[in-house]
């Protein structure tokens, strides 16, 4: 692998950042994907095509547009790299993935 083209994770972390630091932080996130998975059908007749913002188990945003969605979350000061974002389809207008068989 050619060193100039790899990156090393390492150079986003915060000094002093530990690996439990980094384990808490990651089942946060999952946690708030969950959330969007258990509530997404309600999401839809809520909020249909808008973004939605979970942090720490808590929905503190949503926008049609997702810069402005960021913009305002960044002003409010939440960590960007700690968020989880999702887009909510209307009911039965989410996209169908068709995927080619392996050959």
């Amino acid at each position: 692998m050619d060193k100039k083209r790899s990156i090393d994770p390492l150079t986003y972390l915060e000094k002093g950042t530990t690996a439990l630091d980094v384990a808490k932080q990651l089942e946060q996130f999952s946690n708030d994907c969950r959330l969007f998975s258990l509530f997404y059908p309600a999401l839809q007749w809520l909020v249909p095509n808008s973004w939605i913002a979970i942090y720490k188990g808590h929905v503190i945003g949503n926008d049609e547009d997702l810069q402005r969605l960021l913009f305002r979350l960044a002003w409010r000061g939440y960590p960007r790299t700690s968020l989880a974002i999702r887009f909510i389809y209307p009911v039965g207008s989410e996209p169908t993935l068709i995927l080619r068989a392996a050959a």
